[in-house]
């Protein structure tokens, strides 16, 4: 019995192990836990998260409100590479960002 438990348990944890997952660094995995309700400061701007909407194409897409109006910010995770992309759209105008740009406030 007892030797069947650890097997089973064995086997849980290499399923776990061995399933395919997002990693990013702590630093940039923080975009990946924004979710609605929380702040976000961008270049002094600050905007309210008010929805998540997650892409099968290792994207986030957080639409946000500010004071000018509704805009959007895009997270995509590359593999590979050390930072995620971030693009920010506001008023039909679109710019890249980077991580050191954004505050996160929970």
């Amino acid at each position: 019995m007892i030797g069947q438990l650890c097997q089973d348990l064995r086997e849980i944890v290499w399923c776990w192990w061995s399933s395919d997952r997002i990693r990013v660094s702590p630093m940039d995995g923080r975009f990946l836990r924004v979710k609605p309700g929380d702040l976000l400061t961008l270049d002094g701007t600050d905007a309210v998260v008010l929805e998540r909407n997650v892409s099968v194409h290792n994207s986030i897409c957080l639409t946000c409100r500010t004071e000018a109006g509704f805009a959007e910010l895009c997270v995509t995770m590359f593999s590979g590479r050390e930072s995620p992309e971030l693009l920010w759209t506001e008023a039909g105008c679109s710019r890249s960002l980077l991580a050191s740009d954004i505050q996160v406030w929970t």
